[in-house]
């Protein structure tokens, strides 16, 4: 069994890097989420210019981490 979740945090690249050393998570990805942007870029984002938030999504066995 999967499931996912998605936490803004600043900086994506940390909060991704940290989720990759819990056990129980299966996949981590990043992006944007939110924003007025379309199809904005790293740059546009840390700019502050598109209204977006970095975002690391895992995909995780709730039999393994819970998501609290």
């Amino acid at each position: 069994m999967r499931e996912k979740a998605t936490f803004g945090a600043g900086c994506f690249w940390n909060t991704e890097d940290e989720f990759r050393t819990l056990s129980g998570v299966l996949e981590t990805s990043v992006g944007y989420m939110g924003g007025h942007f379309p199809n904005p870029s790293y740059l546009d984002v840390v700019a502050r210019i598109t209204g977006h938030a970095e975002v690391a999504q895992i995909e995780y066995d709730p039999t393994q981490i819970s998501s609290d």
